[in-house]
């Protein structure tokens, strides 16, 4: 039997290799809006939704062959819980998923505040680049360039299962 997946809100590239890795799963990364997810979620098993898609209790209702509903984020505040419990139906979130960048805005706010950058910018023309930031950091491209000495443990995310273990 060949599992198919509905990944309706854009993901990471490496997120979508590790899912099109997984055997037997036909992979169809689509956004649709409401009406039209509606229509089409009774031919998927899995529903993988970020912020902007809303599983609500019409769409679970809609998905009559949906076994898991997975999402990619903290929180379940976009998915019907109650609903897709009452129907057998596996959510799952990735808590802590971006534990690692939130601990890196910290470090870097309290390095600011240390070393007094907000006052000795204020009066910079930053405001010319229209606010943005550009580029990444380093860090963020790859955990192992992290200042080690700020970093006390490895900080590990992990999955979260509400409900009764996905039989596809």
């Amino acid at each position: 039997m060949t599992v198919k997946v509905l990944v309706n809100d854009p993901l990471d590239a490496s997120a979508m290799e590790t899912l099109a890795k997984i055997p037997h799963t036909e992979i169809v990364a689509k956004h649709y809006e409401q009406a039209e997810l509606k229509a089409v979620i009774p031919n998927y098993h899995v529903l993988v939704v970020r912020s902007a898609t809303k599983a609500n209790k019409e769409i679970i209702e809609a998905g009559t062959n949906l076994k898991l509903i997975a999402r990619a984020g903290t929180g379940l505040d976009n998915v019907d819980v109650k609903t897709a419990q009452a129907r057998n139906i596996t959510v799952i979130n990735t808590p802590g998923a971006n534990a690692i960048s939130v601990a890196e805005l910290t470090i870097g706010l309290a390095l600011s505040l240390f070393r007094f950058i907000p006052r000795g910018t204020a009066g910079s023309k930053a405001a010319s680049s229209g606010g943005k930031l550009s580029g990444s950091s380093a860090s963020a491209r790859s955990p192992k360039r992290s200042p080690r000495g700020y970093w006390r443990s490895t900080v590990k995310s992990s999955s979260t299962s509400h409900g009764p273990e996905p039989r596809l």
